[in-house]
């Protein structure tokens, strides 16, 4: 896990540095040309770390709205903090803010830019559908991705999506499975999440508020065909950096 934590920090600085550096050449390259000189190279530079670090602040709200997600309230989902809670607390983890989305396909996601600041959205066809054991493994799911930061490259690619879907991309295709087995070491119950990715593969989880720019987030993939070209199945094939329902199930089953 202190590996998994700290690549995802390496690649998190790599993105910042990348995106600070695409922002502020190309402005001070200007400021000069226009006769700007040091004072404007300094300007763009300031210019360039604004930008970068709205885009690091924004991303996680801005993830959250794109997928029509609301607060979760103790009073009004009392099992769903329960489950986290007790997640939290054997695992170590600051407990996220959790969050509802009203759609009837099952599926969740997580998002935040650190772990001490990070979010849970499940929606409404998740609550509905899933047994306690089955909710919980999910939860342990989306978790997982918080504790072991995969979290700060996801969310990054929310607001810079050209560098870092290329480099969620390159990592995306481990990045469920690693999740899922950290799951079950949250649970110790793997027949739970392997039930609870049937359902998903079973119900469908089309989520209407997905897109593209989220898509990486969900723990399946959210098969909107809607703003994209489809794949022979019929999902938006640029979705297909999630690994098969199937493939997943049948490690979980061989636990």
């Amino acid at each position: 896990m202190d590996d998994a934590v700290a690549r995802n920090r390496r690649h998190r600085t790599t993105l910042l540095a990348v995106g600070f550096l695409l922002a502020a050449v190309p402005l001070a390259a200007v400021a000069l040309v226009v006769g700007l000189g040091i004072l404007g190279v300094l300007l763009a530079v300031l210019v360039a770390a604004a930008v970068v670090g709205g885009c690091w602040w924004a991303a996680e709200p801005a993830a959250l709205r794109r997928s029509g997600a609301h607060p979760a309230t103790v009073g009004i989902e009392p099992r769903l903090h329960n489950l986290v809670d007790g997640l939290c607390a054997a695992s170590g983890v600051e407990k996220p803010s959790l969050h509802v989305i009203e759609d009837p396909a099952p599926n969740a996601l997580a998002v935040g830019r650190s772990v001490d600041h990070s979010a849970i959205a499940v929606t409404r066809g998740l609550l509905d559908t899933m047994t306690r054991v089955e909710l919980e493994a999910v939860l342990a799911h989306e978790l997982s991705h918080i504790k072991n930061e995969d979290v700060l490259v996801d969310t990054l690619a929310v607001t810079m999506p050209a560098a870092a879907r290329l480099l969620h991309r390159t990592m995306g295709r481990t990045r469920e499975p690693q999740a899922d087995l950290a799951a079950v070491e949250m649970t110790r119950y793997p027949p739970a999440l392997a039930s609870a990715l049937t359902k998903l593969r079973d119900a469908g989880t089309y989520v209407s508020a997905a897109s593209w720019s989220t898509a990486h987030l969900w723990i399946a993939a959210p098969r909107s065909g809607s703003d994209g070209p489809a794949s022979a199945d019929g999902t938006d094939g640029r979705f297909d950096d999630h690994v098969p329902l199937d493939d997943r199930i049948a490690t979980l089953q061989e636990l």
